[in-house]
């Protein structure tokens, strides 16, 4: 009786700080640059994009053209530096299927009208502050003419 192991002390408490924190949303890639040598990466996921945050890389995450790694059992994607679409080495994906996808440039007109609409109610925001600004200035302004008048009438 001398190893009584409470299994309830520690495995309890983290099975219930696991109950409120978010798994992790992340996938296997192997990555295939100009250079030939892939490397290993687990890439955060995030509403059907792939990305590495320093780089500012992104790839679309279409499950079809994951890949089963049959030595580890594991699903990954292939990814190279020239598209933001996972390569299709069992050429899972059909011309069709390739075409119907939403081209970069779709894709990058969307993202800029959302950065310039971003920007222009900024803008907007800014020039209505000055206005509300120069009018603040100017009432104070007016009420010192207005308080000076009255104690010079009030002399006189």
């Amino acid at each position: 009786m001398a190893n009584n192991a409470n299994i309830w002390k520690l495995g309890f408490f983290r099975s219930m700080s696991s109950m409120f924190k978010g798994t992790a949303r992340e996938h296997k890639c192997i990555r295939v640059p100009e250079e030939g040598i892939s490397q290993v990466l687990s890439l955060a996921m995030g509403t059907g994009w792939m990305s590495i945050m320093p780089e500012e890389s992104s790839w679309a995450a279409i499950h079809k053209l994951k890949v089963r790694i049959v030595s580890t059992g594991e699903d990954v994607f292939f990814i190279s530096d020239r598209t933001y679409i996972p390569l299709n080495p069992c050429n899972i994906l059909t011309k069709e299927e390739i075409d119907s996808i939403t081209s970069l440039e779709n894709v990058a007109a969307a993202k800029y009208d959302v950065a310039f609409r971003t920007c222009t109610s900024r803008q907007k925001m800014k020039n209505a502050h000055q206005t509300l600004n120069t009018l603040l200035y100017l009432s104070f302004a007016f009420t010192a003419v207005i308080f000076l008048i009255v104690l010079v009438k009030g002399k006189i």
